[in-house]
């Protein structure tokens, strides 16, 4: 090939073999087109001995390049398995705090379509409120604050969509429909739960002393664990959770089930900041605990757990980097010094790796194959092998599989 007489065959040749060099990961492409087709003495010229060399140089450094890249990958593996090793170690000490955010809800209660509830997303429960109210005429659709919220909607901003939210809080406070409302979105919502294995994964977490938060505003986890709901408005049972002397599930954003609790906006956040029973406890878990974040996903799904998260940050800057937050392969959601831990590329896998971490044994691969599973391990992988497909479908018809969810986190790493 590289004997071509003519000029312009041996450029093309040339080009295309660079072209094959990129996808080594070679970035020098260009150097040697020029190098053979700039200032080239004839029509007939043919490479020189020096310049077969070079190229020869140039492959080897794709070749370079790509053990850099597997070598890259096997520090990054080794690093996770670090991580999820340690997890249990915490785990099994008594010292792992969970704090549940968005996903989880939204993972339990997909539909089959495989979209979720439109009103347990962020921007799909502020206009179902705003609908709600419009729809019951306590507030005209065309009143000024009613399109700014919608406006707002549209935005990715946090403080816009915590806005949003803000505005609807205080339509519905000055109609007192604020705890009809919540009961309307959420009161049957365990019935709409059709893939439970992640909340099977969080109860067997529950088990092995694993302790339980949540940003939700929904009762599933309370449900599904058999466990009671802890408010904030209580400053003594705040206090005998964070000593460990009351079991149950920490609504550090509220329940419906106790609307004055609800944290629906900016306000309602600051409201948590200044509570020093709430503030005592993130403290503890802080200093004491390994805090892991589940179901955060890209941090739009819930504005509220994604302003946790930066507070969380903030607060650990001059502690070991133990707290995690767990994402999938595509979420781009970083937080320093919170280790980010993958464990798949949807929220199919979430169950699967909770229940890995339940598990007894340490873990010796990233890819160890499984050489028998029980019945109720089998109904899981099947459980969370039906989302991947969900996930593949929505793909495959351009359904964004972004989904932007409700306040449902906000406790701290």
């Amino acid at each position: 090939m590289l004997l071509d007489n003519n000029r312009d065959g041996f450029a093309r040749s040339v080009s295309g073999w660079g072209m094959r060099l990129a996808a080594c990961g070679c970035a020098c492409i260009k150097v040697i087109y020029n190098h053979f087709t700039e200032d080239a003495p004839g029509e007939g010229r043919i490479p020189s001995t020096r310049e077969h060399v070079d190229l020869e140089s140039y492959a080897a450094c794709g070749s370079i390049r790509s053990r850099q890249m597997e070598q890259s990958t096997a520090e990054e593996d080794r690093v996770q398995l670090q991580t999820i090793n340690r997890l249990k170690e915490s785990l099994r000490n008594g010292c792992i705090a969970i704090i549940v955010g968005a996903g989880i809800t939204i993972n339990a209660t997909v539909q089959s379509s495989g979209h979720p509830l439109e009103r347990i997303t962020w921007n799909g429960l502020v206009k179902h409120g705003l609908d709600y109210l419009v729809t019951n005429q306590y507030v005209d659709r065309k009143n000024r604050q009613v399109k700014c919220a919608l406006d707002l909607l549209e935005s990715e901003d946090t403080e816009d969509l915590l806005l949003a939210a803000h505005i609807l809080r205080e339509k519905l406070d000055r109609s007192s429909q604020l705890p009809t409302w919540l009961e309307s979105v959420f009161g049957d919502l365990y019935g709409d739960v059709r893939y439970p294995a992640i909340l099977d994964a969080l109860r067997a977490l529950h088990k092995k002393r694993a302790l339980l938060l949540t940003t939700n505003y929904d009762d599933l986890l309370e449900k599904h664990c058999e466990l009671p709901r802890i408010g904030r408005s209580s400053r003594n049972n705040v206090a005998k959770f964070r000593r460990g002397e009351l079991d149950g599930v920490f609504h550090v954003h509220g329940s419906f089930h106790d609307p004055e609790e609800v944290v629906l906006g900016s306000i309602d956040y600051f409201k948590v900041k200044q509570s020093e029973a709430v503030q005592d406890l993130l403290r503890t878990y802080l200093q004491d605990k390994t805090i892991l974040f589940v179901g955060c996903g890209s941090g739009l799904e819930d504005p509220n757990f994604n302003e946790l998260l930066r507070k969380a940050s903030e607060q650990q800057r001059d502690l070991p980097n133990r707290h995690c937050l767990l994402i999938r392969d595509g979420d781009s959601i970083r937080y320093n010094p919170l280790v980010s831990v993958k464990y798949g590329s949807s929220y199919g896998g979430l169950a699967p790796f909770l229940h890995r971490l339940a598990s007894e044994t340490p873990d010796e691969s990233m890819t160890g194959e499984v050489v028998s599973l029980s019945d109720h391990q089998k109904e899981i992988l099947l459980k969370s092998l039906r989302f991947d497909q969900m996930d593949a479908r929505q793909m495959q018809s351009g359904t964004p599989s972004r989904w932007t969810t409700v306040n449902t986190l906000v406790v701290v790493p």
